[in-house]
């Protein structure tokens, strides 16, 4: 709905281009009133074309150009700039629609004799380097836009919704090609104490600390999200669980033994309790493994803390403690 309202302004804006075009050039009114039925009828027809099958419209607008510009010898010539509007919005076989501007163009310089170095070729380029232009600007936007979405602020890991979308497509393609993978879910241990005693300031920097080790500890093909407050989920790809253990066992470590620094010179260490589960182990259903994982990250802080506790379809819990 925002590219037919966005396409009508443009169709609009060409249309009082070429109107305005063609009374300074002291057109008669008959071929005014011919372009403005023209366009009004072709604002009307693209509101009954879905989205996907723009492209067939856009053809067929392109051929009925050529042949008006070609039976009205070149009269409404430049009516052709319409043709570009199409351009400025990413759309199916997008690269076919340029094919076919760049074509209608071909059509005037050898069947109307427009000249390569005329106003109109001037004008015709212009508006499809224009439009290239804002196509490659506004995709980049868009990119950027879905980035920050699918982003938490203030570590840098994936945010829920990132995460969430990311980990579905893992698990169907885990599911159809018959490979495995490892979820865990990692919470520290007494956060509220660290703020209580050294202030939320520091609590700050222990969720960093965590998110930082994360991303030290897994590989490009692996993605982590912070899930909320000072929880976050990881889910490592294509890796078994036995594996997914052993790294879970080492980024509790890891954690555990860095000391974070106040500015008064005090230190403290962090402690981390994680729950894992691995598919097809633990079990082949995506919302029982989100289940599963949660509630073996609780397992873990029920038994002591700074653990790693491992749910699985065989056994209620297995456990490192690491200690």
């Amino acid at each position: 709905m925002i590219n037919y309202v966005r396409r009508n302004i443009l169709f609009l804006l060409f249309t009082v281009f070429i109107l305005i075009f063609e009374v300074s050039n002291n057109v008669n009114n008959k071929q005014i009133i011919i372009t403005t039925l023209y366009l009004l009828f072709c604002i009307v027809a693209i509101q009954y074309i879905d989205e996907d099958d723009e492209y067939i419209f856009h053809i067929i607008f392109v051929i009925l150009l050529g042949f008006l510009s070609y039976f009205s010898k070149s009269t409404f010539l430049y009516l052709q700039c319409l043709a570009v509007v199409f351009l400025f919005f990413q759309s199916k076989f997008y690269y076919l629609k340029l094919l076919f501007v760049f074509g209608l163009y071909g059509f005037d310089l050898l069947f109307l004799n427009v000249p390569l170095l005329s106003d109109f070729s001037f004008i015709y380029i212009s508006l499809i380097v224009s439009a290239l232009t804002a196509r490659f600007l506004i995709l980049s936007l868009l990119d950027k836009i879905n980035e920050l979405s699918i982003t938490d602020d203030l570590t840098g890991l994936l945010n829920q919704k990132g995460f969430f979308k990311k980990f579905e497509d893992e698990y169907y393609r885990s599911v159809r090609y018959n490979k495995n993978f490892t979820l865990m879910m990692l919470d520290s241990d007494d956060l509220k104490r660290i703020n209580d005693t050294y202030g939320h300031k520091y609590g700050t920097y222990v969720i960093l600390f965590i998110a930082e080790e994360i991303k030290k500890n897994i590989r490009r093909t692996d993605f982590a999200c912070r899930y909320g407050g000072d929880e976050f989920m990881i889910c490592l790809v294509e890796t078994p669980i036995e594996n997914g253990m052993k790294l879970a066992e080492r980024l509790k470590e890891t954690i555990a033994m860095k000391p974070i620094f106040t500015d008064k010179g005090k230190s403290f260490n962090i402690t981390v309790s994680i729950g894992a589960v691995g598919y097809p182990e633990s079990s082949e259903k995506i919302y029982e493994l989100l289940d599963m994982v949660d509630k073996a990250m609780y397992q873990a802080k029920n038994k002591g803390k700074n653990q790693v506790c491992l749910l699985t379809k065989n056994s209620s819990s297995k456990e490192m403690d690491g200690n």
